[in-house]
């Protein structure tokens, strides 16, 4: 090789090296040095991104151009410039283009090598990424996203495709988004808002919290606690195994059920089926029918529009006004209902009871049925109440009394050691039965009118 040629080829290697080194850029930081590397395609919308094998955070945001632009960030714990290059070619992604599916695969074989992906890809993509321990971002896609990490959290927004997401430790975070949703954390929280599908969230242990769901589906937490607020749709379950549910604003059936926490609902529109293993109920502004079970707190409601159903093993239940048919129970509990505009049938084990009944224009709904086995019952009346009244008391010593301000033709026997005391009345040449029984309690039948 002549010595003009051999000048050439150094000139031509030198340019060479210095067009790798402008590729990426490269400056010292604190803990050693940064640098990043800009790739560009031109594809079209309706394909994939892969990611995989990826040990870092990465943030995919959706744009109107057919092109897809990945800017990856790199850190390297060194202080020795002159290893950075090599560092970086050894741990770099590479990018392939297979049909209409872009492929981006990390290596990480530097323990002291860090990197974190900047993406812009057309609105209209598919999304299927996987790390090792990283954060990811998606904003601004119509696709469907598959996201999973070791350990970060994952955030969307504005994104109209359906998501299918898992992390085994970090949060999930969704907003102002409209495909179908199916999340699942290990430990993390969870926290949706604006959301206009079905989803199903499940965290091993930490708290669930959903703003604005027009949709329907089901929250599921191990440990932490379910907050949910403004649902519209069809149908959602909450459960958690040791944590509370609140409920506002739905217009929506509602299955919620803790085994250890404490239920709250309010301003719910449609029916309720609540249970909680040891927890209290409390709820307020029902217009639906409602369904509530608890194994051993107190159970208190507000207004019910609907119908009821409640029941508690051990604790105290107060409502405050019902509209339509009420069944309630109590194991050993005290039982209040305030305001019962309907058919009403309550039982305590050991309580005692209060009732203001108010008269119904449909007489098939002025059904009263009260029991105790050891407590006191009182009954409030309206004067024109149109029923049948039968109170008893049973007793094993002549000790308890029936004080009626309704005139009561009573009678009084005894039969094997035990005394019964008996009232009945007619009012208003009504049919329906008001019925009145306790055992050792008093009985007490007043008018609301007098009260």
């Amino acid at each position: 090789m002549s010595n003009s040629m051999k000048y050439l080829f150094i000139i031509f290697l030198s340019i060479a090296l210095m067009a790798q080194d402008s590729d990426f850029n490269i400056k010292k930081s604190w803990n050693g040095y940064e640098g990043s590397k800009l790739e560009q395609l031109e594809i079209s919308p309706g394909g994939k991104l892969i990611m995989k094998n990826i040990k870092g955070d990465i943030l995919i945001e959706g744009s109107d151009k057919s092109r897809l632009r990945c800017k990856e960030i790199f850190t390297v714990k060194t202080h020795n410039k002159s290893e950075v290059r090599e560092i970086f070619l050894e741990n770099r992604s590479y990018i392939e283009k297979n049909d209409n599916a872009v492929i981006i695969t990390g290596q990480n074989n530097y323990e002291n090598y860090y990197s974190r992906f900047e993406i812009i890809i057309p609105k209209n993509y598919s999304i299927d990424t996987k790390t090792k321990g990283g954060d990811i971002t998606a904003l601004k896609i119509n696709g469907v996203i598959k996201m999973q990490t070791a350990g970060g959290d994952l955030e969307g927004d504005q994104i109209q495709g359906d998501i299918v997401w898992h992390t085994t430790g970090g949060d999930v975070s969704i907003e102002n988004s409209g495909g179908k949703i199916d999340i699942q954390t290990e430990g993390g929280d969870i926290e949706l808002e604006n959301i206009k599908s079905e989803i199903k969230i499940r965290s091993s242990g930490g708290d669930i919290q959903v703003y604005n769901l027009q949709g329907s589906g089901s929250a599921k937490t191990s440990g932490g606690d379910i907050d949910i607020n403004l649902l519209e749709g069809t149908h959602f379950a909450a459960v958690t195994s040791g944590g509370d549910i609140t409920i506002d604003n739905s217009s929506i059936d509602i299955q919620a059920k803790t085994f250890g926490g404490d239920i709250r609902i309010s301003k719910a529109a449609y029916k309720l089926e609540l249970n909680t293993s040891g927890g209290d109920i409390s709820l307020d502004r029902l217009e639906g029918d409602l369904s509530a079970e608890s194994s051993g707190g107190d159970i208190a409601a507000g207004n019910i529009i609907g119908s009821a159903f409640i029941k508690t093993a051990g604790g105290d239940i107060t409502v405050k006004s019902i509209n339509k048919d009420l069944d309630i129970s109590s194991s050993g509990g005290d039982i209040t209902v305030k305001q019962a505009y309907s058919n009403i049938k309550a039982v305590s084990s050991g309580g005692d009871i209060f009732i203001k009944k108010f008269n119904n224009t449909n007489t098939d709904k002025n059904y009263v049925n009260l029991a105790s086995s050891g407590g006191n019952l009182t009954c409030y009346l309206e004067k024109n109440i149109s029923a049948r009244i039968h109170a008893r008391i049973k007793m094993r010593r002549d000790k308890y009394k029936i004080y009626s301000e309704i005139p009561l033709q009573t009678n009084k026997k005894q039969s094997h050691g035990t005394y019964i005391l008996s009232g009945e009345a007619s009012l208003n040449e009504g049919h329906s039965l008001i019925e009145l029984k306790t055992d050792e309690g008093h009985i007490r039948i007043k008018t609301i009118n007098n009260e």
